[in-house]
């Protein structure tokens, strides 16, 4: 997929756990990957004989589908480019899963019924958001380039290019809430990067790391936001309070997967955040 012998040095310069959750799985996969139809909702089995990865097409086939649908690419190259970064996200989202021994069919299943749909929705949300990160890296890399507010740029282009697509291929309708939390989570991280706009060191000072992944809960009668580190490292900002209607139209909009909607209401939320006075609580705990 990438020269990462070539690449690996640089993307580790953004992202440090790039062996623990892309190296060790593609050493366990001496096979390689590669892409055939399977039967059944799996996005992809492990051919235990050939230790190779295989994806599904008929997923693939759905991602190239709704790519067609979007009225926002101008032209074919914007088109192809769109494809190809869809592509490497969803790999990279698949081997995340192995990294996370999540890759039989049967153990998804057991994590719902034994823990929970929302332990299944963090892992999902942290596989796209590592995802995501691994690309921009790679994008890093690629063009030789250094400094974080670089990475955290790609990281956003990362972001749009997923929630454009995703939410429409795979769903988040109201009955399954674990997958609107995701997808939301998702849509507030892109917010809180679109908000900070070029001053990111400024926001990472008084707030958070802008490539936090975020699984929020919401009140839809109170309209009370908790924000999560996915990777279990608490509530990234205090609780605080937006207009229930805003928590009601934003799962409305994510359950017909109307990002540029979704997007915008985020920002009602992020916005919240930057204009309050609320307290970051992983600053508060660093510097008590």
């Amino acid at each position: 997929m990438y020269d990462l012998h070539h690449l690996c040095p640089a993307i580790r310069k953004f992202c440090e756990d790039l062996d623990l959750k892309i190296i060790r799985p593609l050493n366990r996969l001496s096979g390689g990957v590669a892409f055939e139809y399977l039967s059944g909702d799996a996005a992809f089995e492990i051919d235990e004989d050939e230790k190779r990865m295989l994806l599904n097409l008929n997923a693939i086939e759905m991602i190239f589908a709704n790519i067609l649908e979007l009225d926002s690419l101008a032209n074919y190259t914007e088109t192809v480019a769109l494809s190809e970064r869809l592509v490497e996200l969803y790999v990279l989202h698949e081997l995340i899963h192995v990294s996370q021994n999540l890759y039989r069919f049967s153990d998804v299943q057991a994590l719902k019924r034994l823990a929970s749909h929302d332990r299944l929705g963090e892992l999902d949300l942290l596989a796209d958001h590592d995802a995501a990160r691994f690309v921009a890296a790679v994008m890093m890399a690629r063009s030789q380039a250094s400094g974080r507010n670089g990475f955290l740029n790609h990281l956003l282009t990362s972001l749009v290019a997923m929630n454009t697509v995703a939410p429409t291929t795979f769903g988040a309708p109201p009955d399954k809430p674990h997958k609107q939390r995701r997808f939301l989570g998702s849509a507030i991280s892109t917010a809180f990067l679109d908000e900070a706009g070029c001053d990111f060191a400024a926001f990472e000072q008084q707030f958070f790391p802008l490539d936090t992944p975020i699984y929020p809960y919401f009140g839809r009668q109170s309209g009370e936001v908790l924000l999560f580190d996915a990777r279990g490292g608490g509530l990234v900002v205090e609780p605080f309070q937006v207009k229930a209607r805003v928590v009601e139209e934003l799962h409305d909009l994510v359950a017909v997967a109307h990002f540029p909607k979704v997007l915008a209401k985020a920002r009602l939320i992020v916005r919240r955040v930057m204009q309050g006075e609320l307290t970051s609580l992983r600053r508060s705990a660093s510097t008590a």
